[in-house]
């Protein structure tokens, strides 16, 4: 199982707490001790930082769907007002990315299908 990052935070200022608490005994490891937790404060400040802007993100997702969607709204009304304007079947609709409306053409008619014969008889048939 992978280590989060999280755990791994919780186990550096573990060991740094357990560490300043006892510097008295270990006066050795003051400077390594002091280190690791301006490094703890670092990546605190990295992970709050990371937070902050994954809510931003998550914001401005928001916001640019919101004016995805509202640019659709806008673009389809104009249309409709261009083509009131010009007419649905006018050619000049392309100026504007418009497709003109076409006439549907007719579906051909299938001819109808014809009987298809039974299968012939075997000319042999064998007697069980």
């Amino acid at each position: 199982m992978a280590v989060t990052f999280r755990q791994r935070f919780g186990g550096w200022k573990l060991l740094s707490n357990a560490v300043k608490e006892n510097l008295d005994e270990m006066p050795d490891l003051a400077a390594a001790q002091a280190e690791l937790e301006s490094h703890i404060a670092e990546a605190e400040a990295l992970a709050n930082r990371q937070a902050a802007l994954k809510a931003e993100l998550q914001m401005t997702v928001r916001l640019r769907r919101e004016a995805e969607t509202k640019g659709q709204d806008l673009r389809r009304r104009l249309a409709a007002k261009v083509q009131s304007h010009l007419g649905f079947k006018s050619e000049r609709l392309h100026e504007f990315g418009i497709l003109p409306q076409r006439r549907r053409r007719p579906e051909p008619k299938e001819p109808a299908p014809s009987p298809t014969p039974a299968p012939a008889a075997p000319s042999n048939p064998t007697k069980p």
